[in-house]
C-alpha cells in the first residue's frame, strides 16, 4: 500500500477475521518501524528465524504481509501472489518483483507456472503528494491500454517516464539551466532537500539498552557525554515522524530530549508496539487495555 495508515488499517482488520492461530503468520511492515525492527521481521537471509517472515516462508507456512514502500527495493522475498495498490509503475513493477521471484512456483501437475499480480484501488485512495501522485495518476491513465503488456513492452517505461517529465514541476529543469551557467547561488537558493519528517530514538531491542547508557553515563572531564559513535549507534532505532505530530507529541510529552539541551529526542514507552512500530493514534484495543 502508499500509506502507513493504509498498512496499519489493512493488517489491522486481517488480524480481526483470521482465525487466532494464524496470527503468527500476519506480519506488517512500513517506515513506522524502526530499520532494526525491521530487519528482524524480515528474517535473516540464511537459517532464519521461525517467526519472521524469510522464516515463513522457507517452512511453507502461511504467511502475510501487509507492507508500504519498504518492501519494494533490496528485499528478496518470493510470494505466489501480490497485491498491489495504485501506484506510480516503477513501484508497481518493484512490487511485482516480489512474485514469484526465483520462479520456483507450480502448479497443481507439478509444472513451472507464474505467480499473480492484482493491481487494486483502495476506497480511500490517498497517496503521498507531489511527484508521487503525478506519478500515480500517470500510471492509472497507462495501464488503462497496456495492462496485458505490462510485462513484455520494453517501451513502457519510456512512454511512462516522458509523460511524467512532462507534467512535472520544470523547476528541476530551470535548475539544470541555472547549474550549466554557473549560477550557483540561484541553484542554492531554488535547491531544497526533500523534508521527511523528524527522527525520534524508540525503545526497540538493544534501543533501549543504547538510551540507557548513554543517559547514565557519567560526566567525566574532557570527553563529551554524547558523540557521533554514540549517533551511528542509534540510528538503526530512529523512526522518522512528520514535522506536525513532532511538535504535537513534544507539547504532550509524548517525546523529550534524550539528554538536556540535546536536540536527539526518545519517544516514551508504551509508544512503540512489537507489532506495528510507533503507534499513538490508533491503538489496537487490546493493547490499549492492556496499557
Amino acid at each position: 500500500v502508499n500509506v502507513r495508515k493504509h498498512a496499519f488499517q489493512l493488517w489491522n482488520e486481517l488480524r480481526d477475521v483470521l482465525p487466532t492461530q494464524e496470527h503468527d503468520g500476519l506480519f506488517h511492515l512500513s517506515s513506522a518501524m524502526c530499520a532494526e525492527h525491521r530487519t528482524d521481521i524480515l528474517g535473516a537471509k540464511e537459517h532464519p528465524s521461525e517467526m519472521s517472515i524469510r522464516g515463513r516462508l522457507a517452512a511453507q507456512k502461511p504467511c502475510r504481509v501487509i507492507s508500504t514502500q519498504v518492501v519494494e527495493a533490496g528485499v528478496d522475498l518470493d510470494f505466489p501472489v501480490v497485491f498491489r495498490a495504485l501506484a506510480p509503475l516503477d513501484s508497481i513493477v518493484q512490487a511485482a518483483g516480489r512474485c514469484n521471484r526465483e520462479g520456483k512456483l507450480l502448479d497443481d501437475r507439478g509444472n513451472l507456472n507464474s505467480g499473480r499480480v492484482v493491481i487494486f484501488q483502495p476506497e480511500d485512495a490517498v497517496v503521498p503528494p507531489g511527484i508521487y501522485k503525478t506519478a500515480t495518476a500517470v500510471t492509472a491513465t497507462l495501464l488503462h491500454s497496456v495492462l496485458k503488456s505490462l510485462a513484455t513492452d520494453e517501451r513502457l517505461f519510456e512512454k511512462y517516464f516522458s509523460s511524467l517529465f512532462q507534467l512535472t514541476d520544470t523547476d528541476g529543469k530551470k535548475i539544470q539551466a541555472d547549474r550549466k551557467e554557473l549560477y550557483f547561488r540561484t541553484v542554492a537558493g531554488k535547491a531544497r532537500v526533500i523534508e521527511d519528517g523528524r527522527p525520534v530514538i524508540v525503545r526497540y531491542g538493544r534501543g533501549k539498552e543504547l538510551i540507557d547508557e548513554i543517559t547514565k553515563r557519567p560526566l567525566q572531564k574532557g570527553r563529551s557525554r554524547f558523540d557521533r559513535h554514540d549517533l551511528r549507534s542509534l540510528q538503526r532505532f530512529m523512526v522518522n515522524v512528520r514535522e506536525k505530530d513532532f511538535s504535537r507529541y513534544k507539547s504532550q510529552k509524548i517525546i523529550s530530549p534524550l539528554l538536556y539541551g540535546l536536540e536527539i529526542f526518545v519517544l516514551e514507552d508504551g509508544c512503540y508496539l512489537e507489532s506495528l512500530g510507533v503507534v499513538i493514534d490508533q491503538r489496537p484495543i487490546e493493547d490499549v487495555c492492556g496499557a
